[in-house]
Formats: structure tokens, C-alpha cells, sequence
């Protein structure tokens, strides 16, 4: 049994995806089906409105420290969190999401090595980037919701604690802030994943 979204096999009998998580058989199926929809589009929407929220910090923050390396690095990066947390909300495809993570992740690795690496704003940019990269790249590769959530918390974990390390500059807050959608992300879609079981 294929799916309908994304064309991966399935073995019979299963009433959700193994590879997005969305049901086998539409809306109209049984109560569990449509409540698995729901939660999925919930996610979506949680997941949305903390990166729009998240980008939109990065923008201020970035446009207050727009004559320092790392205020390009958050106006690059939060550009992208913004963008993809408001196709999220408009229930946009998420091969679109993917292209823009993939877009503003490759200019956010790509500033931060061109910045002085014996500073740490560089290897924030570049781990910012690589969050929006993977993850973009995973998402055009239709791989499983439950790839993309251990990606997304490994390397934004990864982001956070750079970051923590950093908090009492500008960029170990923009790192803060950047981790933060992917944490969420990725933790919310395992769970949901476990209780789809």
C-alpha cells in the first residue's frame, strides 16, 4: 500500500504513514485518522508560529547589529526562520519549506565562514545554517517525519549549547533564538509520532 503524500510503501493494515505521518486514507476515514490529521496540522501551526516569532527576533536583533558580522548572520538566518514559519502558517507544501530552509541555510554556512572563525559567531552562523540546510534537504527527500525530528533536535541542540556558552554576547542570544523552532519542531513531531502508534 502506497501513500497518497508521499508515495512511500506501507505495509497493510496501517492506518498512518511510516515515512510523513499522515493517514493512508484520507479524512474520510475513522475518527482516529482524522484525529491524527488534526494533530499533525496543530503541530504545523505551533511549529509556524514559533518560527515567525523566532525570525522576527532575529530581524531586530539583526538590524540592531547590522555593522557587526553577527547582525548579518541574524538578518540571513531569521530571514529564513521567518519565511518558513509563515509558509507553515499559510499551509504551504513542504517542499517549498524545504527550498527556502535549503536557500537561507547554504547563505548562513556560507557568511559564517567567511567570518573570523577565531571568534564564535562564525561556527553560530554556520550551525544556524546547517538547521535550516539538513533539514531543508531532508524535507525535499520526503524522509520520515522521525528523521527530520532527531535531526532537527541533534543539531539545534548542538546550536543551543554554543549558545549558552556564548549568552552573554549578541550571538549566543541570536543562537538561542535560532535553536529554538528546530528544538520544538523536532520534539513535538516524536511525540506526536509515539502516540500515532
Amino acid at each position: 500500500m502506497f501513500c497518497r503524500n508521499c508515495g512511500h510503501e506501507n505495509e497493510e493494515g496501517v492506518k498512518f504513514c511510516r515515512s510523513c505521518g499522515r493517514p493512508m486514507q484520507g479524512v474520510s476515514g475513522s475518527l482516529q485518522e482524522v484525529s491524527g490529521v488534526n494533530q499533525q496540522l496543530k503541530i504545523q501551526r505551533i511549529t509556524g508560529i514559533i518560527s515567525t516569532i523566532a525570525g522576527a527576533v532575529l530581524l531586530l536583533i539583526g538590524f540592531a547589529d547590522i555593522d557587526w558580522d553577527w547582525g548579518w548572520i541574524s538578518l540571513i538566518s531569521g530571514s529564513g526562520i521567518l519565511v518558513m514559519g509563515i509558509l507553515q502558517l499559510m499551509k504551504k507544501r513542504q517542499r517549498t519549506v524545504g527550498i527556502i530552509g535549503i536557500v537561507f541555510g547554504a547563505l548562513s554556512i556560507l557568511f559564517g565562514m567567511i567570518c573570523d572563525l577565531n571568534y564564535d559567531w562564525g561556527y553560530i552562523g554556520i550551525l544556524i545554517g546547517s538547521v535550516l540546510l539538513v533539514t531543508g534537504i531532508l524535507i525535499i527527500l520526503k524522509k520520515s517525519i522521525k528523521v527530520i525530528g532527531i535531526v532537527e533536535i541533534v543539531l539545534s541542540g548542538v546550536l543551543l549549547l554554543l549558545a549558552l556558552v556564548c549568552i552573554e554576547f549578541d550571538w549566543g542570544l541570536i543562537g538561542l533564538v535560532a535553536g529554538v523552532p528546530g528544538l520544538v519542531s523536532g520534539i513535538l513531531n516524536l511525540v506526536n509520532l509515539k502516540h500515532m502508534k
